[in-house]
């Protein structure tokens, strides 16, 4: 979805590059969500070595609604922009692709704090001296 979303902005456009890389970002967690999950389903024994790396369910809740909020002030303002000139379309664009990685990101983070995915630190009461 997210490729066909960059493919509508011009070509060699800022708009259109920041969009594939918030694309990229979104097939990079996948494809870590991907694995986690074939290993687990496999019955492959996980070792986690980064220490201070911990699921965080309260905060992947609280960036699942901050992306939620995100998505939808992403679809009014791609609604508002629909019919503005080119010049106006084409920076509003470029906000709404910066936008975009900021979800791609935001998604990453989520992905982290979800399933420990990455470095996340740890809760003090939960760290080991």
């Amino acid at each position: 979805r997210m490729e066909a979303e960059a493919a509508a902005y011009p070509d060699g456009s800022v708009p259109r590059a920041l969009a594939a890389a918030a694309a990229a970002e979104h097939r990079l967690a996948d494809m870590l969500l991907a694995q986690r999950i074939a290993a687990v389903e496999s019955g492959a024994r996980l070792t986690v070595t980064a220490r201070a790396t911990t699921p965080d369910p309260a905060a992947a809740a609280e960036l699942e609604k901050e992306m939620t909020a995100l998505r939808a002030e992403l679809e009014l303002r791609r609604r508002e922009t629909a019919d503005l000139p080119d010049l106006p379309r084409s920076l509003a664009q470029t906000a709404m692709a910066s936008q975009e990685i900021n979800l791609a990101l935001l998604n990453r983070h989520r992905l982290m704090a979800r399933y420990g995915l990455g470095a996340l630190p740890a809760k003090p009461e939960e760290r080991t001296p």
